[in-house]
């Protein structure tokens, strides 16, 4: 009878290890699936900030010739 019931129980707890593997891997995957993902928005950003700066500078030396301040 306590064979039965430990080796139930183990089973219990050899699922439940399974299971949580399982989880840890799906997270470690979803993690780097967006650490990935936030490194590219981060490039795109950069590269956004570089275009609107280089923007600000062409504005800038573009209002010495403006005729018009209105």
């Amino acid at each position: 009878m306590e064979v039965e019931i430990f080796q139930e129980r183990k089973s219990q707890i050899t699922n439940h290890n399974r299971k949580y593997e399982r989880q840890v891997r799906t997270c470690l995957d979803k993690f780097n699936n967006l650490e990935e993902e936030w490194g590219i928005v981060l490039d795109k950003l950069q590269d956004e900030f570089k275009n609107y700066q280089s923007n600000i500078v062409r504005l800038k030396d573009n209002l010495p010739t403006g005729k018009n301040l209105a």
